[in-house]
């Protein structure tokens, strides 16, 4: 989940990581209205495809925007299930055929005159043929830094560098407004927390 501050930031090192364009695929949405202006679109099943020069990933699940009553993004959170990294045919088909060509050999040379009649320069030729199409292949499919839920690393760790920041606001805004430091607004933030509380309690226990 992202607040509307971080949102550029996010997007510039997405699209910085190697996107070079996002798809986003949207059901028919839940609209839901507060009295407060505030308004929540919800989308039972979302689909975003971030497209690499060299990749496909596709997540699939559920994404939720809260917008402020004139209708400026004001968070942002989409919920993956799951995801698909999809590679273009033309980045792994030279080493899938390298390989099927080395096994044809090998099948043949043994069908024609038995294991102990292929010669070793044959079967180092093979291998090394084999072993070069392997890690060309292996190369291919590493082509994008993404991490198991296929994210770039550097995106998440942004991310959770927002949530953690945006946990302590509430912190900051004390500490701007009491004109303190940031070791004594912690010492002190904990009981204003507490005061507040028991003042709150109190304006509602007053309510009719």
């Amino acid at each position: 989940e992202a607040a509307f501050e971080v949102l550029p930031r996010l997007n510039e090192i997405k699209f910085g990581s190697g996107v070079i364009d996002e798809l986003w695929f949207l059901d028919l949405p839940r609209e839901c209205r507060f009295p407060s202006g505030i308004m929540m679109l919800e989308y039972g099943k979302a689909v975003q495809e971030s497209v690499y020069e060299q990749l496909h990933v596709v997540h699939e699940g559920r994404l939720k925007v809260i917008f402020t009553p004139d209708l400026k993004i004001l968070s942002w959170e989409f919920c993956s299930r799951r995801h698909e990294e999809l590679l273009p045919r033309r980045l792994v088909a030279p080493q899938v055929n390298q390989l099927l060509e080395v096994a044809q050999k090998w099948q043949s040379a043994i069908a024609e005159s038995g294991s102990g009649g292929v010669s070793q320069q044959d079967l180092q030729i093979s291998s090394n043929m084999l072993v070069t199409a392997g890690r060309q292949l292996a190369r291919s499919l590493e082509v994008q830094s993404l991490n198991d839920l296929g994210f770039t690393k550097r995106y998440v760790r942004s991310l959770q560098i927002a949530e953690v920041v945006n946990s302590m606001k509430d912190l900051m805004d004390f500490t701007q407004e009491a004109n303190i430091g940031p070791i004594e607004a912690l010492k002190r933030f904990p009981r204003q927390t507490s005061l507040a509380k028991v003042q709150m309690q109190r304006m509602q226990a007053m309510e009719p």
